[in-house]
């Protein structure tokens, strides 16, 4: 089993230190272990959706979240595609980002870290998709690692209207 990295808790507590899901609508993009979608719900947000292209990502997160007595809806698909016409006041992303092969692993644990050749296959169509996703004032928190090219991101995410 996949446990979350230092990324996803780095993230979690911005959230909390931020006051940043409470009242919200919040999406939890690459959900995997769901620690960022079980994470918002305890922070009191209004909705949480938790989106993974793994069956198994998704019962986990359901079932912790039942466990948990928490509300987090899953939605099983590949990037917005998963939610295509919603909007959200707050999207957490901790795609896969390391560099692997050039196509992108179909199944297995790989699937969590492997973001294609140069690690940006995912970053890029997130980047690229997330202000039509997201609510006036709304947020995107994105983790990657440096290595990605974050100047490279913040251009995307600004050729797509957002405030990088």
């Amino acid at each position: 089993m996949w446990r979350p990295h230092n990324d996803a808790r780095i993230i979690a507590r911005l959230v909390a230190e931020g006051g940043l899901a409470r009242g919200r609508d919040v999406l939890d993009m690459f959900t995997g272990s769901g620690v960022l979608a079980l994470s918002a719900a305890q922070l009191g947000a209004r909705s949480v959706t938790a989106v993974d292209v793994s069956r198994r990502a998704l019962a986990t997160v359901a079932f912790n979240a039942y466990r948990n007595g928490l509300r987090v809806r899953t939605r099983r698909g590949d990037l917005f595609g998963a939610v295509p016409d919603e909007t959200f006041d707050l999207v957490l992303a901790n795609p896969p980002y390391y560099p692997g092969a050039a196509t992108l692993p179909s199944r297995g644990d790989a699937r969590a870290w492997e973001g294609g050749e140069d690690g940006r296959a995912l970053i890029d169509p997130l980047c690229a998709q997330a202000a039509q996703h997201l609510r006036p004032d709304g947020r995107l928190l994105l983790v990657h690692g440096s290595f990605n090219g974050e100047e490279r991101s913040l251009e995307i995410l600004r050729q797509a209207g957002l405030d990088a």
